[in-house]
């Protein structure tokens, strides 16, 4: 019974992955080696399972095998950032591996109501202090979102996926092809224009450009706009 559980498990957790995957828009190619990945990562892992775990009690083996499954996840984290340029989200990884881990001991120990709520209670705040992050770390500059974003892709699909939807059919192959020798690296300087419209109907043209030595945002140029200026932005 327990041998079946885990094929179909793995079934799941294989499907799960090159399905989420799938609704990326993947290349060919791309989807080839993800899944090629992915069913090694699996493979790998019940072969572990199988030839390791000999007594399903022992807290020993259990423990151990969860290790090698986390630096198995870790090597396939690692492949497809480097091989196909997916970011997977490491976190969730570890998330899963902390749950597994937790449920391993509340399974081979005796514990008490109070003790199982303080399992619970760990996960629940892994789990938010990780959402949280998230969060705080989220793009909200121009600088932000290239480096967490642009300089990362390097596919016409995942590149597409960061316009707007209503500009994505706007952005050909072509253009892409025009933009990947330079996207794909550091700019040498950063220029951000960025117009305040204050009441009254004046505005104001603020330039700032990204210091390497300070490594901060410093101004260029900061200048009222003349109203034919102005305009042309509305």
């Amino acid at each position: 019974m327990n041998e079946i559980n885990t094929k179909y498990v793995s079934l799941v957790a294989f499907t799960l992955l090159v399905g989420i995957f799938y609704t990326t828009n993947p290349g060919t190619k791309d989807f080839i080696l993800f899944t090629i990945l992915t069913a090694m990562l699996i493979g790998l892992l019940s072969v572990c399972k199988h030839y390791y775990i000999k007594d399903e009690n022992s807290l020993k083996e259990q423990i151990i095998y969860m290790c090698l499954s986390m630096v198995l996840l870790s090597i396939y984290y690692i492949l497809v950032l480097e091989i196909i340029s997916f970011p997977l989200d490491y976190k969730l990884f570890i998330l899963i591996w902390i749950g597994s881990i937790l449920s391993v001991l509340r399974r081979h120990l005796n514990l008490s109501y109070m003790e199982n709520a303080v399992l619970l209670i760990t996960v629940i705040t892994i789990f938010s202090v990780s959402v949280y992050d998230d969060y705080k770390n989220r793009p909200t500059t121009i600088i932000d979102f290239y480096f967490q974003n642009i300089i990362n892709e390097t596919t016409y699909e995942g590149l597409q996926n960061l316009y707007v939807d209503s500009e994505r059919p706007n952005f050909t192959k072509e253009t892409y092809n025009e933009l990947s020798p330079f996207l794909n690296n550091p700019p040498r300087r950063f220029h951000l224009p960025v117009l305040l419209e204050y009441a009254g109907g004046r505005t104001i043209l603020l330039v700032t450009e990204y210091s390497e030595e300070y490594e901060t945002l410093q101004i260029r140029n900061i200048s009222i706009l003349p109203e034919e200026l102005v305009s042309l932005f509305k």
